[in-house]
């Protein structure tokens, strides 16, 4: 019996060593998400076994499990691929992301906690992450366009397919934020939620689709300061830029053959810009315009907000 119960004591010794020699936790890269937003999670492996860890070499090696406050599983929809084989050395650590969100049905606001689930075949080991938190929440939609689009696949254009543009503004913590969303034709399947940067709660955003169906958003972020970017049909960033006025308001400009540009104001370099600013923002050249047409009129800067200066 004695021999049973040293065994015993043993092998429980054996496994608490294990569990502290390699560690896993889940981090994700926000607090906040709105329905069908990217919700990447971050799997983050520490190694002090005395050993080369080698994972990612099967399906099963990592999974996830997302639970709603009320303490039910919420129903999977599938498993996100996690085939990438990676060796965790002695004394190292690595980092997996994934997009947990099209694989559980996130679709009711509320709050919920994400646990991780890493098998480590050369320790015969299943080690689970402590949770991390979320909340789902809902937004108002402030603009939305419907738009005509032909991707292109292997070089070839595909037949039109109607998608829809939306402006959304949500809290994300304590500040408002703009999110932009682009929808199938029905608004059922979400491509792709982006969130832009922060709204002023006064700021009415300006939208345009242009001849090329890229969105065309401006909307002001600060006492004096505009952001301004570009998505293109499926969603990804083309360009985001910062516009002060000056003695004039920028506003989205719409030109007669399709093309929007920002006029009024002057741009300037901002940490936040896409791509990165250099050193110099070059100035704007002069525009050639066709008979008929004209540039509008500058449209004089708004008195700021009280206190603001």
């Amino acid at each position: 019996m004695k021999c049973f119960w040293a065994s015993a004591m043993a092998l429980f010794l054996g496994m608490a060593a294990v569990r502290a020699q390699v560690s896993i936790s889940v981090d994700l890269d926000q607090k906040q998400y709105l329905v069908r937003e990217a919700i990447t999670a971050s799997v983050r492996i520490l190694n002090f076994s005395g050993q080369t860890l080698q994972m990612g070499r099967t399906q099963s090696w990592l999974s996830f499990d997302v639970e709603a406050a009320d303490g039910s599983y919420l129903e999977k929809l599938g498993d996100p691929p996690v085939v990438h084989e990676f060796d965790v050395p002695n004394a190292a650590r690595a980092t997996r992301r994934v997009d947990i969100m099209p694989y559980f049905n996130l679709i009711k606001v509320g709050r919920y906690k994400v646990i991780a689930t890493v098998r480590v075949p050369e320790l015969g080991q299943e080690l689970t992450s402590e949770p991390a938190y979320l909340n789902i929440i809902s937004g108002a939609t402030l603009w939305r366009q419907p738009f005509g689009w032909r991707p292109e696949a292997a070089g070839e254009t595909g037949p039109v397919e109607i998608r829809n543009y939306a402006l959304v503004q949500a809290m994300n913590g304590e500040e408002v934020c703009l999110y932009g969303r682009v929808t199938d034709e029905y608004d059922v399947q979400v491509v792709r939620i982006l969130c832009l940067g922060r709204l002023l709660t006064f700021s009415k955003p300006e939208a345009i689709v242009d001849r090329d169906s890229r969105l065309h958003a401006l909307w002001q972020t600060g006492a004096r300061t505009f952001t301004y970017v570009k998505l293109d049909p499926r969603g990804e960033l083309i360009l985001r830029q910062t516009h002060q006025y000056t003695s004039s308001r920028p506003r989205l400009w719409n030109r007669e053959n399709g093309e929007v540009q920002v006029h009024g104001g002057s741009r300037i370099p901002a940490i936040s810009d896409f791509p990165p600013p250099s050193e110099e923002v070059p100035a704007a050249p002069a525009e050639t315009l066709n008979p008929g047409s004209s540039a509008p009129t500058p449209e004089p800067a708004p008195p700021l907000p009280p206190g603001r200066s």
